[in-house]
């Protein structure tokens, strides 16, 4: 049974996908902001869900504090 996608084709795609929020974030040549059409409005609220199938280790996942730098966990 032939591939369907190629290798190449994928990994074109995926690059795309990653993309298309830095795309949906540029206002189009000579079109105006949303914040000139509707001046009530404000900037979408985004989301970020982290998932660890396995889990991780709580301790080593947060950075502490160092003087006046962090010191990174071991993750």
């Amino acid at each position: 049974m032939p591939h369907l996608f190629s290798r190449r084709r994928m990994l074109r795609g995926l690059g795309v996908t990653m993309a298309l929020p830095w795309f949906e974030s540029m206002s189009v040549w000579g079109d105006q902001s949303a914040q000139s059409r509707n001046p009530g409005s404000s900037a979408p609220v985004r989301t970020a869900i982290l998932f660890a199938g396995n889990g991780f280790h709580g301790r080593e996942w947060w950075a502490e504090p160092d003087g006046e730098l962090l010191r990174l966990g071991k993750v």
